[in-house]
């Protein structure tokens, strides 16, 4: 048996546990489970805050393979072009919210701030169906694509 890289081996291990979070957990009996252990209105900001908990853990203990796809010289047209894209994908990560919910809503602040005003909680998502809804489900999942 061949021998497995240690980089290999751990840079999956955070990439799974990334995907697993956004797949099995965001699944309707996931959803279920946690509705029947914690209040409904906590799954937005447990979700995000687990979402940063593996970014973090990812970026600490990342293991670089020692190869490159990409090499961008400071100054080159290529490194000013990715910029762009870069910051291009972050602005309509944000500026798509417009099409679903609220920023604040999607990790879940709004609902907890509202929870403790005694106000009444927003409706779990808007659905719309204009501009690039038509067409993508969530489309500021879409922009983050360019950075990874």
């Amino acid at each position: 048996m061949p021998d497995i890289p240690q980089w290999l081996i751990v840079d999956s291990v955070i990439v799974l546990a990334f995907a697993l979070q956004h797949t099995v957990f965001t699944t309707k009996v996931a959803v279920d489970i946690f509705n029947k252990l914690f209040p409904p209105y906590l799954w937005n900001i447990l979700f995000s805050i687990m979402s940063v908990v593996l970014v973090v853990v990812g970026l600490k203990y990342w293991q670089s393979s020692g190869v490159y796809l990409f090499h961008f010289v400071p100054g080159s047209m290529a490194y000013h072009l990715s910029l762009i894209v870069l910051a291009a994908s972050l602005f309509f990560f944000f500026y798509f919210f417009k099409y679903t919910t609220s920023f604040w809503q999607w990790l879940g602040v709004k609902q907890v701030i509202l929870k403790l005003q005694k106000k009444k909680l927003p409706a779990y998502y808007r659905v719309r169906k204009e501009g690039v809804k038509k067409y993508i489900r969530f489309p500021h999942h879409t922009c983050l694509i360019v950075f990874f």
